[in-house]
Protein backbone atom coordinates (compact mmCIF):
# COMPACT_ATOMS: atom_id res chain seq x y z
CA UNK A 1 0.00 0.00 0.00
CA UNK A 2 1.43 3.76 -1.20
CA UNK A 3 1.40 5.41 1.92
CA UNK A 4 -0.57 8.53 2.69
CA UNK A 5 2.79 11.11 2.72
CA UNK A 6 3.50 9.78 -0.62
CA UNK A 7 0.43 10.20 -2.22
CA UNK A 8 0.18 13.49 -0.39
CA UNK A 9 3.90 14.26 -2.28
CA UNK A 10 2.28 13.11 -5.71
CA UNK A 11 -0.88 15.18 -5.27
CA UNK A 12 1.71 18.33 -4.84
CA UNK A 13 3.74 17.75 -7.42
CA UNK A 14 0.97 17.17 -9.86
CA UNK A 15 -1.04 19.98 -9.14
CA UNK A 16 2.14 22.40 -8.85
CA UNK A 17 3.01 21.51 -12.33
CA UNK A 18 -0.41 21.93 -13.43
CA UNK A 19 -0.76 25.35 -11.47
CA UNK A 20 2.60 26.41 -13.61
CA UNK A 21 1.17 25.35 -16.82
CA UNK A 22 -2.52 25.63 -17.26
CA UNK A 23 -5.09 28.64 -16.56
CA UNK A 24 -7.48 26.49 -14.05
CA UNK A 25 -8.55 28.67 -11.76
CA UNK A 26 -7.86 26.75 -8.24
CA UNK A 27 -5.16 24.86 -9.50
CA UNK A 28 -2.71 28.09 -9.40
CA UNK A 29 -3.49 29.78 -6.30
CA UNK A 30 -2.00 26.89 -3.65
CA UNK A 31 0.85 28.15 -2.75
CA UNK A 32 -0.20 31.92 -3.30
CA UNK A 33 -1.40 32.28 0.13
CA UNK A 34 -0.91 36.11 0.85
CA UNK A 35 -2.78 36.46 -2.94
CA UNK A 36 -5.60 35.22 -2.26
CA UNK A 37 -6.28 33.46 0.97
CA UNK A 38 -9.98 31.74 0.34
CA UNK A 39 -8.88 30.76 -2.99
CA UNK A 40 -5.34 29.03 -1.53
CA UNK A 41 -7.70 27.39 1.15
CA UNK A 42 -9.73 25.87 -1.03
CA UNK A 43 -7.79 24.29 -3.09
CA UNK A 44 -5.39 22.99 -0.26
CA UNK A 45 -9.05 21.22 0.85
CA UNK A 46 -9.27 19.96 -2.35
CA UNK A 47 -6.07 18.79 -2.65
CA UNK A 48 -5.41 17.23 0.45
CA UNK A 49 -9.36 15.48 1.23
CA UNK A 50 -8.77 14.38 -2.73
CA UNK A 51 -5.33 12.52 -1.39
CA UNK A 52 -7.36 10.69 1.38
CA UNK A 53 -9.58 9.57 -0.64
CA UNK A 54 -7.20 7.75 -3.30
CA UNK A 55 -5.57 6.85 -0.21
CA UNK A 56 -8.77 5.11 0.89
CA UNK A 57 -9.84 3.82 -2.52
CA UNK A 58 -6.48 2.35 -3.53
CA UNK A 59 -6.80 -1.14 -2.65
CA UNK A 60 -10.90 -1.15 -3.36
CA UNK A 61 -12.32 -2.20 -6.46
CA UNK A 62 -13.67 1.12 -7.09
CA UNK A 63 -12.23 2.61 -10.63
CA UNK A 64 -10.77 5.80 -10.63
CA UNK A 65 -13.82 6.19 -13.57
CA UNK A 66 -16.30 5.67 -11.03
CA UNK A 67 -15.12 8.09 -9.03
CA UNK A 68 -15.63 10.05 -11.72
CA UNK A 69 -19.29 9.29 -12.35
CA UNK A 70 -19.96 10.07 -9.10
CA UNK A 71 -18.29 13.64 -9.61
CA UNK A 72 -20.50 14.10 -12.93
CA UNK A 73 -24.32 12.63 -11.10
CA UNK A 74 -23.29 14.98 -7.80
CA UNK A 75 -23.56 18.06 -10.04
CA UNK A 76 -27.20 16.80 -11.30
CA UNK A 77 -28.03 15.82 -7.62
CA UNK A 78 -27.12 19.52 -6.85
CA UNK A 79 -29.23 20.83 -9.33
CA UNK A 80 -32.26 18.49 -8.80
CA UNK A 81 -32.27 19.40 -5.04
CA UNK A 82 -32.49 22.80 -6.41
CA UNK A 83 -35.71 22.03 -7.84
CA UNK A 84 -37.04 20.93 -4.98
CA UNK A 85 -36.58 24.26 -3.14
CA UNK A 86 -37.05 22.96 0.49
CA UNK A 87 -34.97 24.65 3.25
CA UNK A 88 -33.33 20.65 3.77
CA UNK A 89 -33.15 20.20 -0.15
CA UNK A 90 -31.39 23.41 -0.76
CA UNK A 91 -28.76 23.54 2.10
CA UNK A 92 -27.53 19.89 1.44
CA UNK A 93 -27.16 21.42 -2.63
CA UNK A 94 -25.18 23.82 -0.90
CA UNK A 95 -22.77 21.08 0.82
CA UNK A 96 -22.18 19.02 -2.33
CA UNK A 97 -21.64 21.76 -4.79
CA UNK A 98 -19.07 23.43 -2.24
CA UNK A 99 -17.22 19.84 -1.96
CA UNK A 100 -18.30 17.77 -4.76
CA UNK A 101 -14.45 18.88 -6.42
CA UNK A 102 -13.06 16.85 -3.94
CA UNK A 103 -14.00 13.69 -5.64
CA UNK A 104 -12.32 15.74 -8.71
CA UNK A 105 -9.01 16.22 -7.56
CA UNK A 106 -9.18 12.41 -6.45
CA UNK A 107 -9.80 10.23 -9.53
CA UNK A 108 -6.75 11.31 -11.37
CA UNK A 109 -4.69 10.72 -8.46
CA UNK A 110 -6.52 7.18 -8.38
CA UNK A 111 -6.22 6.80 -11.72
CA UNK A 112 -2.38 7.12 -11.54
CA UNK A 113 -1.88 4.68 -8.25
CA UNK A 114 -3.80 2.35 -10.00
CA UNK A 115 -2.06 2.69 -13.24
CA UNK A 116 -5.42 3.57 -14.74
CA UNK A 117 -5.12 6.40 -16.64
CA UNK A 118 -7.05 6.80 -20.25
CA UNK A 119 -8.18 9.09 -22.59
CA UNK A 120 -12.25 7.64 -21.55
CA UNK A 121 -11.18 9.06 -17.57
CA UNK A 122 -10.49 12.68 -19.58
CA UNK A 123 -13.47 12.74 -21.68
CA UNK A 124 -15.69 11.65 -18.18
CA UNK A 125 -14.06 14.43 -16.23
CA UNK A 126 -15.25 17.03 -18.81
CA UNK A 127 -18.39 15.75 -19.19
CA UNK A 128 -18.79 15.32 -15.28
CA UNK A 129 -17.72 19.15 -14.64
CA UNK A 130 -20.43 19.92 -18.05
CA UNK A 131 -23.21 18.41 -16.07
CA UNK A 132 -22.74 20.49 -12.99
CA UNK A 133 -22.36 23.50 -15.43
CA UNK A 134 -25.65 22.46 -16.86
CA UNK A 135 -27.61 21.31 -13.69
CA UNK A 136 -27.22 24.34 -11.63
CA UNK A 137 -28.40 27.30 -13.96
CA UNK A 138 -31.51 25.20 -14.51
CA UNK A 139 -32.03 23.92 -10.97
CA UNK A 140 -31.13 27.95 -10.07
CA UNK A 141 -33.95 28.88 -12.41
CA UNK A 142 -36.46 26.68 -10.98
CA UNK A 143 -35.48 27.59 -7.44
CA UNK A 144 -35.86 31.75 -8.17
CA UNK A 145 -39.35 31.12 -10.14
CA UNK A 146 -40.58 28.90 -7.20
CA UNK A 147 -39.23 31.74 -4.22
CA UNK A 148 -40.63 34.78 -6.79
CA UNK A 149 -43.79 32.50 -7.53
CA UNK A 150 -43.08 34.41 -11.08
CA UNK A 151 -43.84 32.23 -14.43
CA UNK A 152 -41.60 34.40 -16.11
CA UNK A 153 -38.55 32.44 -14.91
CA UNK A 154 -40.49 29.43 -16.01
CA UNK A 155 -40.29 30.26 -19.52
CA UNK A 156 -36.90 31.08 -18.90
CA UNK A 157 -35.56 28.16 -18.07
CA UNK A 158 -35.59 26.19 -21.51
CA UNK A 159 -33.60 28.44 -23.48
CA UNK A 160 -30.49 27.60 -21.17
CA UNK A 161 -30.21 24.08 -22.37
CA UNK A 162 -31.29 25.20 -25.72
CA UNK A 163 -28.85 28.01 -26.27
CA UNK A 164 -26.04 25.85 -24.76
CA UNK A 165 -26.61 23.07 -26.84
CA UNK A 166 -27.30 25.30 -30.08
CA UNK A 167 -23.74 27.00 -30.27
CA UNK A 168 -23.08 26.47 -34.24
CA UNK A 169 -19.10 25.95 -33.51
CA UNK A 170 -19.18 23.23 -31.29
CA UNK A 171 -21.71 21.21 -33.81
CA UNK A 172 -18.88 22.55 -36.17
CA UNK A 173 -16.46 20.76 -34.02
CA UNK A 174 -17.87 17.70 -33.66
CA UNK A 175 -18.60 17.22 -37.56
CA UNK A 176 -15.06 18.32 -38.74
CA UNK A 177 -13.48 15.83 -36.15
CA UNK A 178 -16.18 12.91 -37.07
CA UNK A 179 -16.27 13.39 -40.82
CA UNK A 180 -13.67 15.40 -42.28
CA UNK A 181 -10.58 14.35 -40.38
CA UNK A 182 -10.59 10.76 -42.15
CA UNK A 183 -8.20 9.08 -44.59
CA UNK A 184 -10.47 9.57 -47.44
CA UNK A 185 -11.29 13.53 -46.95
CA UNK A 186 -7.74 14.37 -46.04
CA UNK A 187 -5.61 12.85 -49.40
CA UNK A 188 -8.34 14.73 -50.68
CA UNK A 189 -7.77 18.51 -49.56
CA UNK A 190 -4.14 17.19 -49.43
CA UNK A 191 -4.07 17.07 -53.26
CA UNK A 192 -6.87 18.26 -55.41
CA UNK A 193 -8.21 21.10 -53.47
CA UNK A 194 -6.07 22.13 -50.32
CA UNK A 195 -6.92 23.92 -47.48
CA UNK A 196 -6.03 27.58 -46.99
CA UNK A 197 -4.73 29.57 -44.17
CA UNK A 198 -1.17 28.15 -42.66
CA UNK A 199 -1.34 24.91 -40.01
CA UNK A 200 -1.35 25.92 -36.81
CA UNK A 201 -3.55 29.24 -37.43
CA UNK A 202 -5.30 30.54 -34.70
CA UNK A 203 -9.43 30.66 -36.55
CA UNK A 204 -11.73 31.38 -33.05
CA UNK A 205 -9.40 33.33 -30.83
CA UNK A 206 -11.80 36.54 -30.81
CA UNK A 207 -14.57 33.60 -29.75
CA UNK A 208 -13.17 32.25 -26.90
CA UNK A 209 -11.89 35.62 -25.56
CA UNK A 210 -15.09 36.60 -25.46
CA UNK A 211 -16.30 33.02 -24.05
CA UNK A 212 -13.48 33.32 -21.36
CA UNK A 213 -14.32 36.82 -20.47
CA UNK A 214 -18.06 35.41 -19.50
CA UNK A 215 -16.94 32.37 -17.74
CA UNK A 216 -14.76 34.67 -15.77
CA UNK A 217 -17.62 36.41 -14.28
CA UNK A 218 -20.75 33.87 -14.88
CA UNK A 219 -19.91 30.45 -14.99
CA UNK A 220 -18.60 26.56 -13.39
CA UNK A 221 -15.53 28.55 -12.18
CA UNK A 222 -14.84 27.99 -8.19
CA UNK A 223 -15.92 31.56 -7.17
CA UNK A 224 -18.89 31.81 -9.14
CA UNK A 225 -20.03 28.79 -7.44
CA UNK A 226 -19.04 29.31 -4.13
CA UNK A 227 -20.78 33.07 -4.11
CA UNK A 228 -23.89 31.25 -5.70
CA UNK A 229 -23.32 28.94 -2.31
CA UNK A 230 -23.27 31.91 -0.19
CA UNK A 231 -26.06 34.04 -1.73
CA UNK A 232 -28.17 30.67 -1.56
CA UNK A 233 -27.46 30.09 2.52
CA UNK A 234 -27.94 33.96 3.02
CA UNK A 235 -31.80 33.68 1.49
CA UNK A 236 -32.01 30.75 3.26
CA UNK A 237 -31.37 32.56 6.90
CA UNK A 238 -33.12 35.66 5.38
CA UNK A 239 -35.49 37.31 3.36
CA UNK A 240 -32.98 38.78 1.02
CA UNK A 241 -33.69 37.59 -2.45
CA UNK A 242 -31.27 38.12 -4.99
CA UNK A 243 -30.64 34.65 -6.66
CA UNK A 244 -33.04 35.70 -9.53
CA UNK A 245 -30.37 38.19 -10.91
CA UNK A 246 -27.69 35.09 -11.14
CA UNK A 247 -30.38 33.03 -13.19
CA UNK A 248 -30.89 35.75 -15.29
CA UNK A 249 -26.95 36.91 -15.96
CA UNK A 250 -26.39 32.92 -16.33
CA UNK A 251 -29.65 33.00 -19.44
CA UNK A 252 -27.74 36.56 -20.59
CA UNK A 253 -24.03 34.71 -20.77
CA UNK A 254 -25.87 32.09 -23.00
CA UNK A 255 -27.69 33.79 -25.20
CA UNK A 256 -24.16 36.37 -25.54
CA UNK A 257 -22.03 33.30 -26.51
CA UNK A 258 -24.43 31.93 -28.89
CA UNK A 259 -24.85 34.56 -30.82
CA UNK A 260 -21.17 34.90 -30.67
CA UNK A 261 -20.78 31.28 -31.77
CA UNK A 262 -23.54 31.68 -34.98
CA UNK A 263 -21.66 35.00 -35.72
CA UNK A 264 -17.88 33.54 -35.73
CA UNK A 265 -18.50 29.99 -37.11
CA UNK A 266 -20.77 30.79 -40.03
CA UNK A 267 -17.81 32.72 -41.38
CA UNK A 268 -16.61 31.70 -44.37
CA UNK A 269 -13.41 30.47 -44.04
CA UNK A 270 -13.62 29.86 -40.82
CA UNK A 271 -14.10 26.22 -40.63
CA UNK A 272 -11.36 25.57 -42.99
CA UNK A 273 -9.12 27.49 -40.84
CA UNK A 274 -10.08 25.91 -37.78
CA UNK A 275 -9.35 22.42 -39.83
CA UNK A 276 -5.56 23.55 -41.08
CA UNK A 277 -5.17 24.30 -37.10
CA UNK A 278 -5.60 20.86 -35.80
CA UNK A 279 -4.05 19.18 -38.60
CA UNK A 280 -0.99 21.63 -38.20
CA UNK A 281 -1.31 20.34 -34.71
CA UNK A 282 -0.98 16.72 -35.14
CA UNK A 283 1.77 16.92 -37.98
CA UNK A 284 3.71 18.51 -34.99
CA UNK A 285 2.79 16.01 -32.90
CA UNK A 286 3.83 13.38 -35.40
CA UNK A 287 6.77 14.64 -35.69
CA UNK A 288 7.62 14.83 -32.01
CA UNK A 289 6.94 11.18 -32.14
CA UNK A 290 8.80 10.24 -35.11
CA UNK A 291 12.16 12.10 -34.02
CA UNK A 292 11.68 10.30 -30.74
CA UNK A 293 11.44 6.72 -32.51
CA UNK A 294 15.11 7.80 -34.73
CA UNK A 295 17.47 5.34 -33.59
CA UNK A 296 20.63 6.85 -32.27
CA UNK A 297 24.00 6.38 -34.68
CA UNK A 298 25.87 3.81 -34.08
CA UNK A 299 29.61 4.74 -33.03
Amino acid sequence: MISLAEIRKMQREYRQRLGASDDVESWGYINNWKKSPYSCSKAWLYQEGGAVLAYLLQYTPISPNMITVLYGLAGLVAGALLIVGTKAAVLTSVFILFFKSVLDWSDGLLARIKGKTSITGDILDWYGGSLGAWALPIGLGFYVAQKSGMMFYYYLIPLFPLLAMGKLHSYAFYVLYKKYVTAERLRKYNGDTPLNGKPGEASNSTLRKIYEKLERYIGHRAHTVDFICLVLLVETFTNVFVSWIIFLAFVAKEFITFTASFYFAAKSGWAEKELNKKLGDLSGAFAINEERQVPAPKE
